[in-house]
């Protein structure tokens, strides 16, 4: 890609090579800059899921253990 524009600059006076190869960098620099922020998006949320599940495994131990305590005082057993 990059030596494609290089091609498309030559015969361009030296301003218009400058903007052209400030735009390359710029479009390859956004390209990089998506593709981490998209595996930051996938770690973040596999962390999250696994926060998740580890909270609700939390809370259903809690909650089955006080309903085994109520059931075996409500049925005097």
């Amino acid at each position: 890609m990059v030596q494609e524009q290089k091609a498309k600059q030559k015969g361009r006076r030296p301003e218009e090579q400058d903007a052209q190869a400030q735009d390359v960098r710029n479009e390859e620099l956004t390209e990089s800059t998506d593709a981490v922020v998209e595996d930051i998006d996938d770690v973040l949320e596999d962390q999250l899921d696994e926060e998740l599940l580890a909270a609700m495994d939390d809370v259903l131990e809690e909650n089955a253990a006080e309903f085994v305590e109520s059931y075996v005082q409500q049925g005097g057993e």
